[in-house]
């Protein structure tokens, strides 16, 4: 969540991904540092996603079959509910 509250990062570049960042920023009409922030922001939110993905899957496979497994009777009127949609 988000305060509002900039910072600055210092973050030493190899020219050549400098040059490539500049000059993508500048085909699509923004600032060279608003798209890295853009990039560095969508990778942690990318990251953050896959972790939490990571973490459910592990809790679904240590805990398949025990009473905190998928309830039954929940799962087939969900599909019932569902349909054609789900085949």
């Amino acid at each position: 969540m988000s305060l509002g509250v900039t910072t600055v990062l210092e973050l030493p570049l190899d020219g050549d991904v400098w040059n490539l960042l500049r000059d993508e920023a500048a085909r699509s009409g923004r600032e060279t540092v608003s798209l890295v922030g853009d990039v560095v922001t969508n990778w942690v939110r990318d990251r953050q996603r896959q972790r939490v993905a990571q973490e459910i899957a592990e809790f679904a496979s240590a805990y398949a079959g025990t009473e905190l497994d998928l309830d039954r009777d929940l799962e087939a009127a969900s599909l019932q509910t569902l349909g054609d949609d789900v085949q």
